[in-house]
């Protein structure tokens, strides 16, 4: 279970590299008439970071926000470059997270009580896989929530770098 992960930095455009993660659900965005947008600040940047966790964190924020978002809603992504770190954003116009359900949501198996309504085959490891990977780029995670009106994660990444060290 503890099994120490071996992160891999790599160099990685991320406009294109993210983009690439969310069109794999171009399917599920159709499906529910969900209008997702990307946008990236700058409109191209390279970082140094983990492309496997990068990618799980992406696919997890992306793919609970379109799972839990009600037909016609809204997903917007977002990414911020800043000086040593980059910023992913996910807003959605979805059930949102109970107050209740909160401060636990990170954990292992936790799913919110309204979140059986919408999407009953849930694990609960969707957000704890999240909150993990993110920890292992040495990041933070933060939400803003509130019940019927929607959810937003900030992933906050540092971005190492880009030398050719390692």
């Amino acid at each position: 279970e503890n099994r120490e992960y071996a992160v891999t930095l790599v160099k990685a455009e991320m406009t294109e590299f993210v983009g690439s993660v969310i069109a794999r659900f171009e399917a599920l965005r159709e499906k529910k008439h969900i209008s997702l947008s990307f946008e990236a600040d700058p409109k191209s940047f390279e970082v140094v970071t983990d492309k496997d966790l990068l990618t799980g964190i992406v696919e997890n924020l992306v793919g609970n926000a379109l799972e839990y978002t009600p037909t016609n809603g809204k997903v917007e992504v977002r990414l911020e470059k800043a000086t040593d770190r980059m910023i992913l954003q996910v807003k959605d116009t979805g059930i949102g997270i109970p107050k209740a359900d909160q401060p636990k949501i990170f954990g292992k198996f936790v799913r919110a009580g309204n979140a059986n309504s919408m999407k009953t085959d849930g694990s609960g490891l969707g957000l704890y896989i999240v909150s993990e990977y993110v920890k292992l780029l040495d990041g933070k995670i933060r939400f803003e929530s509130e019940e019927g009106k929607g959810t937003t994660f900030y992933v906050d990444l540092p971005t190492p770098p880009c030398g050719d060290s390692g």
